[in-house]
């Protein structure tokens, strides 16, 4: 797979020489040219501004992620048909991949990012099979949600979402929402921070079952040593929500299970 070259007519630029590393001015240039794959080409809007809107711009790990979905680890009309769930959409190049491969995206994030998702849905001509919506994590028993929260999905795909320790419950939580026992659970990560790569993995595990995508088996030129792309499956009997966390929960189940034992003992 090679790199495109930049188109001088415009302000797009390639993928070619943009990385995440590049100086501010690069990195949120305005708009973007993504090839995921040599006959597929997205066009990005970025949204320039500041520290506070990383995530609209086009991280590394989506590029790697959306490259994987496009290739050949998939089988031929794999994604035809199907229903997926983007999370933290940021820009949207992870979904709109997947709506040029013929998937029904729904794409989330939160309401003052949904302008730069409608724009980009509009720019790639895919307003048949990406749809925009706001869903903050946690949120996904919400009245407005449930209108369209369609579970469970086909597909979940989650990208550069593991930022903050903070949201990794409830991350987790709607996560869990969106799927059943045949749904495929992608996420993709940059590694930034060991405790909260830790504390994150953890956190999945709580309710689902996790492998990690070989690295060779990630499109050459957008594998990175720096990210990785795990694919999940739901646990048979996830736990509760609000039954505690890690090894307490476990042990809070653990000892409703042998009370019960003693009263039918008695």
């Amino acid at each position: 797979m090679h790199m495109h070259t930049q188109d001088a007519s415009s302000d797009v630029q390639s993928t070619e020489g943009f990385t995440n590393n590049s100086d501010f001015s690069t990195r949120y240039k305005r708009n973007t040219k993504e090839y995921p794959r040599d006959d597929m080409c997205i066009i990005i809007e970025q949204r320039p501004g500041g520290d506070d809107q990383d995530q609209a711009t086009v991280w590394d790990c989506a590029r790697t992620c959306s490259a994987w979905f496009a290739s050949d680890s998939f089988p031929k009309d794999y994604w035809q048909g199907k229903r997926v769930l983007e999370l933290g959409a940021g820009t949207g190049l992870c979904g709109l991949v997947l709506g040029k491969l013929g998937a029904r995206v729904t794409i989330t994030e939160l309401p003052e990012l949904l302008p730069v998702l409608e724009k980009n849905v509009q720019l790639n001509h895919l307003q048949d099979h990406c749809f925009v919506k706001s869903l903050p994590w946690g949120e996904h028993n919400a009245p407005p949600v449930q209108e369209w929260f369609n579970t469970p999905y086909d597909v979940v795909v989650a990208v550069e979402v593991a930022y903050s320790v903070g949201v990794h419950d409830i991350l987790v939580q709607t996560m869990a929402a969106a799927s059943g026992p045949q749904t495929a659970i992608y996420v993709g990560q940059e590694h930034r921070w060991r405790d909260v790569d830790a504390w994150f993995l953890e956190e999945l595990d709580k309710s689902f079952n996790l492998t990690t995508v070989p690295f060779d088996q990630l499109p050459p030129a957008y594998r990175s040593k720096t990210s990785s792309v795990y694919s999940l499956t739901l646990k048979a009997s996830p736990l509760p929500i609000g039954a505690g966390e890690g090894e307490d929960a476990r042990a809070e189940q653990e000892q409703d299970q042998e009370e019960e034992e003693e009263e039918e003992e008695e």
